[in-house]
């Protein structure tokens, strides 16, 4: 019984995982759109790859955990796997809305003028070795105070951290995903620099 819980664990931390990256993919492929930004875009494209190669593993747990189940036992194995199915769709969904930037179409003029309209942007910036970020916390860099911008995400290689808290660690290396105004992300490149 002690494997079963243990590969369901497993699932089910991958099912999180799976859900906070689908919401992130989302939140970036409007913003790629909006601000017609091809990093973000890429971004949105890689998590939906990460997304899939997630519901292959999170299917392996649940089918090798679901041996030690009866019958009549498997309906929440199967509603994990909804579940997975799910995201992955969802992660589907913002892919197709950022491919309008990754193949270059054209945007509809509605909402180029709500483009114009808005003083919010998102941004991607590396942390720099040399970085007055390096090795602290966010909110001991008092990252959203000093620059204004709100760290919505952290890439560190291919690991992501979805909505990282005061107490998240930076590094050298990571990836910063960020939203706040134009004269904000200025200051955060410089603290990354």
């Amino acid at each position: 019984m002690e494997i079963k819980i243990k590969d369901l664990d497993k699932a089910v931390d991958i099912l999180i995982d799976m859900r906070d990256l689908s919401e992130l993919a989302v939140d970036l492929s409007y913003s790629s759109l909006l601000y017609y930004n091809e990093d973000i875009a890429q971004e949105v494209a890689y998590l939906e790859e990460r997304i899939d190669n997630m519901k292959f593993e999170l299917q392996h747990w649940i089918l090798k955990s679901s041996r030690y189940f009866r019958d009549y036992e498997i309906n929440p194995l199967v509603a994990l796997l909804d579940l997975a199915y799910s995201s992955e769709q969802i992660a589907d969904s913002a892919k197709e809305i950022a491919e309008i930037v990754l193949k270059r179409l054209e945007v509809h003029p509605i909402l180029i003028d709500a483009m114009k309209e808005t003083d919010e942007i998102i941004t991607i910036v590396e942390v720099k070795e040399k970085s007055d970020l390096n090795g602290k916390t966010l909110g001991e860099a008092k990252v959203e105070t000093n620059t204004g911008m709100h760290v919505i995400a952290v890439r560190r290689g291919n690991k992501w951290i979805t909505k990282p808290k005061a107490s998240t660690k930076i590094y050298s290396g990571d990836v910063l995903i960020a939203k706040g105004t134009r004269e904000s992300e200025a200051l955060l490149k410089a603290l990354c620099s």
